[in-house]
């Protein structure tokens, strides 16, 4: 790690038992966090970050140990949000997934309903940008869609 990283992600050399838990401002979830380039970060996020680059869209930072202020680097992974969610279920901090299309997410009726609204939207849009890009390619004035969010 530089200089620079070690010390955007200073911990004060204080150990507790394995972990090196983030010295600095917390988040209410326990979650270290420092402004560094500019910009609000969370301490693990940071700390891997600095040591391996950018981290891909989609992709979380996991806690191997599971203490959210931990930043010690061979105590974080990088993986999505469903092995995040199989981490804690092999803990038994969450309960085992339904075998259904929503298998990675404890949505309620109420959630699959509003996600399914959504779907259906969304291909509609699909839809009528098809429609305008073809009167468009036949020299039609087409006016915007206005977005319903």
């Amino acid at each position: 790690m530089s200089e620079q990283a070690k010390q955007a992600v200073k911990a004060d050399g204080v150990v507790v038992g394995d972990c090196i838990p983030w010295q600095g401002a917390t988040t209410t979830g326990g979650y270290g966090q420092r402004r560094f380039n500019g910009r609000l970060w969370l301490a693990h996020r940071l700390t891997w970050y600095l040591a391996h680059g950018k981290i891909q869209r989609g992709s979380v930072i996991r806690h191997l140990c599971h203490v959210p202020a931990c930043i010690r680097l061979s105590h974080l992974a990088i993986g999505t949000q469903i092995d995040n969610a199989a981490d804690d279920v092999a803990r038994g901090v969450r309960p085992k997934p339904k075998n259904d299309k929503y298998h990675h997410y404890h949505v309620s009726e109420k959630g699959r309903a509003k996600a399914r609204a959504h779907k259906k939207t969304d291909k509609a849009r699909a839809r009528q940008r098809e429609r305008d890009k073809k009167r468009r390619s036949l020299g039609h004035d087409v006016r915007p869609v206005k977005a319903e969010d």
